[in-house]
């Protein structure tokens, strides 16, 4: 009985791909393929976009803060109390350009609040209060 069993298993043959069958896995791995590269593409395409659009918010976000935010000239009051910059720590010099923030009235350098401005990522908001900016 265990040498017919034997001999059944030898006796089946392998199967063999025609060129059909070859053919048909051929497309369907290119098909796949070809899904992934779009797909690939695709996300790409969208991650540039994205990046342009923020991009261009952020340099209309500091053209805004410039508008809104105006510049002036720092002259002492004649107090004696003596006023710096919250950014750079010096303090002001007559003739430094100041920008005075529109909201809480804080006045920084007008250089290094556009920088800033210009490197926060977010919502911008004042140095020392956290007062929106724009």
């Amino acid at each position: 009985m265990a040498t017919e069993l034997q001999d059944q298993i030898t006796q089946v043959a392998p199967v063999e791909f025609d060129g059909f069958v070859w053919l048909l896995l051929l497309g369907a791995l290119g098909f796949v393929a070809a899904i992934a590269a779009a797909s690939f593409a695709l996300y790409r395409f969208a991650l540039c976009m994205r990046r342009s659009e923020a991009s261009f918010r952020h340099l209309t976000s500091l053209w805004r803060f410039r508008r809104i935010n105006r510049a002036v000239t720092f002259r002492p009051l004649g107090s004696d109390e003596v006023e710096g910059c919250a950014i750079c720590l010096e303090v002001y010099q007559v003739g430094e350009e100041l920008r005075v923030m529109n909201g809480c009235r804080h006045r920084f350098h007008a250089e290094c609040v556009d920088g800033w401005v210009d490197s926060s990522i977010g919502p911008q908001s004042c140095p020392l209060c956290r007062h929106p900016l724009i």
